[in-house]
């Protein structure tokens, strides 16, 4: 499985994979229909338009399997065929509008196609080797674009100019995601760092985080003032994007501190680790609740759910647990993988999770959804007091000022 992305409504899951296929699953049923794509040798990107009416896949090594296609999910049927790229599609993305469809590829150039034609696309060269990572601007009017030749680039989609922001020391940047209010533009390097550019004009400026220490995973708080990263060493930093003042904290001393990520108030930051323990940290503070104990080997990825009470983990004992926020205790335990979980991803109503293994499977998977007054007595009993108003605001919203636990 090479690429996997939700469509918008969070109804319908694609994946491309080294067969040549691209899957569409029902997020509900988990029933999935095939699109044989003809490009033989693999897909290698998928990416849905904002809207969700288009998905565009992308193919490589020969002939026609170099193409950029265009799909219309609902039937299936092949929309448009754009051809250009020399050599393998590797990466894809449409703009925030939907207007444009980038693609970058093993021949170094970007392109952007215009959906609705496709012919004639701005050509953008200026990479010497493969290009990795794309990434529009919320704008919708600056591309990222990162490749082998160990440069990241801007682009301005009005004049097809661009500035050349170098790296040096060997590294490549594989991947490039703007901050939410893009001011910011991350890089993560096969060397393990972490660079960061002022985007907003001006000359940018790289800061780096402890080079060659390993960094796994990267993650942008949902209002873009923080950054947190777990090391390979087992080290979690969390950087304030307006003062940048960097907080550590050792997760682990066996291993990796394999995925972060933020709950959707930003408050609490979850981390996996190469010890099979799943920890919560409190954004203010940095303090840290007792871990999550369950996994017997290495926590590759977490995701919380949209409402930020249930937090799902994937290991490498090939299980995926899901836990109650509140209490940290296992709500169930998804079984029946062939190898390593390696990625867990919610719905846009958190009532579905996709996870994807090493066994080659993409699963969907009915998330139960605790009873309100279930959940509430779950915590009082853990507890064992009145929950303060920070508390009541963060997990039960609808109750924040009144009592929630029984008197004793």
């Amino acid at each position: 499985m090479w690429s996997v992305a939700f469509r918008p409504d969070g109804r319908t899951l694609a994946s491309g994979g080294s067969d040549g296929t691209v899957r569409l699953w029902d997020v509900a049923t988990g029933e999935n229909r095939t699109i044989v794509t003809g490009q033989n040798d693999g897909v290698t990107a998928v990416a849905y338009s904002p809207d969700g009416r288009t998905l565009a896949s992308g193919g490589r090594n020969e002939g026609p399997d170099r193409a950029v296609r265009l799909w219309d999910p609902t039937t299936g049927r092949l929309r448009s065929t754009f051809t250009g790229h020399n050599q393998a599609v590797e990466t894809l993305a449409f703009s925030p509008g939907g207007r444009t469809l980038a693609s970058g590829g093993y021949d170094g150039t970007v392109r952007c196609w215009d959906p609705t034609v496709g012919n004639a696309p701005t050509v953008l060269r200026g990479h010497s080797r493969v290009v990795r990572s794309i990434a529009f601007h919320p704008d919708g009017r600056t591309l990222a674009s990162s490749g082998d030749d160990r440069t990241v680039r801007l682009w301005n989609l009005d004049d097809g100019r661009h500035r050349t922001l170098r790296i040096g020391q060997g590294f490549t940047v594989n991947s490039v995601t703007f901050s939410p209010d893009g001011r910011t533009l991350v890089g993560g390097s096969d060397g393990g760092n972490i660079w960061l550019w002022n985007a907003n004009g001006g000359n940018a400026r790289t800061l780096f985080i402890w080079p060659g220490i390993g960094m796994s995973s990267v993650a942008f708080s949902p209002s873009g003032r923080m950054l947190a990263g777990g090391s390979a060493s087992g080290l979690l930093w969390l950087r304030n994007m307006h003062s940048g003042s960097i907080r550590t904290f050792q997760i682990s001393s066996t291993g990796a501190a394999h995925s972060v990520t933020f709950s959707p108030d930003g408050r609490t930051l979850a981390s996996g680790s190469d010890d099979g323990l799943v920890w919560l940290w409190d954004t203010d503070t940095g303090t840290a609740r007792s871990p999550l104990i369950g996994h017997r080997d290495a926590v590759d990825s977490v995701a919380f759910s949209p409402d930020g009470r249930t937090l799902a983990s994937g290991s490498e004992d090939r299980t995926v647990r899901l836990w109650d926020v509140a209490t940290g205790r296992t709500r169930s335990t998804l079984t029946g993988y062939g190898g390593a979980v390696e990625s867990v991803a919610f719905n846009r109503n958190g009532r579905t999770l996709a996870s994807s293994s090493k066994d080659g499977t993409v699963r969907l998977s009915d998330v139960p959804l605790p009873d309100p007054a279930e959940a509430i007595s779950k915590i009082c009993h853990a507890v064992h007091r009145e929950l303060t108003v920070q508390e009541k605001s963060a997990y039960l919203q609808s109750r924040a000022y009144r009592r929630s636990c029984p008197s004793s």
